[in-house]
C-alpha cells in the first residue's frame, strides 16, 4: 500500500546525502549548506504535490466531461 510518509521519507533519504556533499563543495559553509538542502527538498515536494493536484483535477475534469 501506497504512504506518502514513506515516500516522503525514500525521496529525503534518496537525495540529501549527495545534495549535502554537492552544495558544501561549493559553498564550504556547513550551515548555509544545511539551510540551502533543507529549502530545496521542501520546494521539491511542494512542486510534486502541486503536480499531482494538477493531474487529479484533469483527471476529474475529463471524466465529469465524458
Amino acid at each position: 500500500m501506497f504512504s506518502p510518509e514513506l515516500a516522503v521519507q525514500t525521496l529525503y533519504s534518496s537525495h540529501h546525502g549527495w545534495l549535502i556533499s554537492w552544495l558544501l563543495a561549493r559553498l564550504g559553509d556547513s550551515a548555509d549548506v544545511a539551510d540551502l538542502a533543507q529549502e530545496q527538498m521542501g520546494l521539491s515536494l511542494r512542486s510534486e504535490e502541486r503536480l499531482v493536484a494538477d493531474a487529479l483535477y484533469h483527471c476529474d475534469a475529463l471524466r465529469y466531461s465524458a
